[in-house]
């Protein structure tokens, strides 16, 4: 195994054992799946996972491969720039995290995605999270 996808592996362990406090101990690596069959780096948890241990980012490329994963909700888990001792971070897409900030204060009424997306639209005049594409 090389030492990048050593590092990598060891990242996703640690996050294993994080996603597995929050969503319970059902969760695990999803291993080598490829493919239009890869619906991410974990199982058990209830949007798409990426994993990710690289100094230099590539936010959008991680960000259009998930959106095709997974239309709505994905989040990619960054380790951060570990030479800066930055991070670790979390990307998600901004229709996404309005739905998480909504459900965690309660507001009522709850808005779905696509409610929010053409918020979003309205408001950037883009709309950046189509299904199926991300700043296409």
């Amino acid at each position: 195994m090389s030492k990048a996808r050593q590092k990598g592996t060891e990242w996703e362990g640690r996050l294993l054992l994080l996603l597995r406090e929050v969503f319970g101990p059902h969760v695990e690596r999803a291993g080598t799946t490829k493919g239009i069959h890869d619906e991410g780096d974990f199982l058990g948890v209830p949007w798409l996972h990426e994993a990710k241990k690289t100094d230099v980012p590539h936010f959008l490329q991680w960000a259009k491969t998930a959106q095709r994963k997974s239309k709505d909700r994905w989040a990619i888990l960054w380790s951060g720039d570990q030479r800066k001792k930055d991070g670790p971070f979390v990307m998600v897409p901004l229709a996404f995290y309005l739905e998480m900030a909504h459900e965690y204060h309660n507001v009522e009424p709850g808005y779905t995605y696509e409610e929010l997306n053409a918020a979003i639209e309205q408001v950037s005049g883009v709309s950046v999270y189509q299904r199926g594409q991300v700043g296409d």
